[in-house]
Parts: C-alpha cells; structure tokens; sequence
C-alpha cells in the first residue's frame, strides 16, 4: 500500500460541534443527543448542513494503537473515558451557543480511508492505515474525524460506511 495515495489536501470547513467525554458504551446515547440538538440549532440559526454527521476524536495516541494488539488493551480502550466532538460540516460559520460551538477543521493535509462494515471492526482498519502511516514517516496529529456517511437505521451493519480523516502534520 502507498499511503501517500491517501493524504488529500482538503479545504477548511466549518461545524458545528458539541463537546463530551464518554465511554465506548455511551457513544451512541451521548451521539444521539448531541446530532438531535445541533439539527435543532440548524434549523434556529438558519444553516444548511453540508455534509455527513461526524465525531472529532482528540487526545489519541497513534502509536499506541498501531503496536497494541491484545485483549487488554481493546478491554482498557472500551472503558476509557474519550474526548469527542459530534457535530455536522454547515454552509457558514456562526455564533456558539450554550453547548454548541461554532468551529472549524482548517484546511491541509489528511489521511483519508474508508471502513465498510460494522463500527466494532473500527479498530482493525484503523490500525492498517496507521500502521502503514508509521512505517512510513508520516506524522499525524493526535485527533481524527469520523464521518458516519449512512446509519444502522437505514443499512444492514455489513454495509455501514465510515470515512476517516487524521490531520497530517506537514513538515
């Protein structure tokens, strides 16, 4: 694989975000919420979405997850508490308010690959791209964006597609 094939340079683009920590097993309550309350400050404020729903990873340790392969480590990763952001890319910057914040993901280089099948398999493509990103010298930075492009409501979970985005560090 030549991962350089799948850094794209893409441009800034404005969100709307709110903020949580949550474990593994609340993701889909805490997102759930959270992707109903900023449709809501849409649709209040005026905004097109413009793109899938996502969540902002932040704080992750590449490194760590392209080497541990073990039981524990998956069993310590459901339990941690992570740091994320849900939110959707909007037509516009605007004003935050109460807990949603008006954001942006700036433009420039990022890894861009894609997972089909269910979200519990997540983990395994994850570390196939940056494994390969480490091997080669590509440095990212410690947070990522997964963009949800359909749902478990409308698809079977063997057809569930995730879009993953890590910033590159440009050097």
């Amino acid at each position: 694989m030549n991962i350089q094939n799948f850094v794209k340079n893409l441009p800034e683009r404005q969100t709307i975000e709110i903020s949580a920590k949550a474990r593994v097993f609340s993701f889909a309550r805490v997102m759930g919420g959270a992707f109903q309350q900023l449709r809501a400050f849409s649709v209040k404020n005026g905004l097109e979405i413009s793109g899938p729903p996502f969540v902002r990873y932040t704080d992750v340790d590449w490194v760590e997850l392209a080497n541990k392969h073990s039981f524990l480590y998956t069993l310590k990763h459901f339990f941690d508490i992570h740091n994320l952001s849900v939110g959707f890319f909007v037509d516009r910057k605007t004003t935050s308010e109460g807990e949603v914040e008006s954001r942006s993901f700036p433009a420039g280089n990022y890894l861009e690959f894609e997972h089909q099948g269910p979200y519990r398999g997540l983990t395994a493509t994850y570390k196939q791209y940056i494994s390969e990103a480490i091997r080669n010298k590509l440095a990212l930075r410690s947070e990522n964006m997964e963009c949800y492009l359909n749902s478990p409501q409308t698809v079977p979970s063997a057809e569930l597609k995730t879009l993953i985005q890590v910033p590159v560090i440009d050097e």
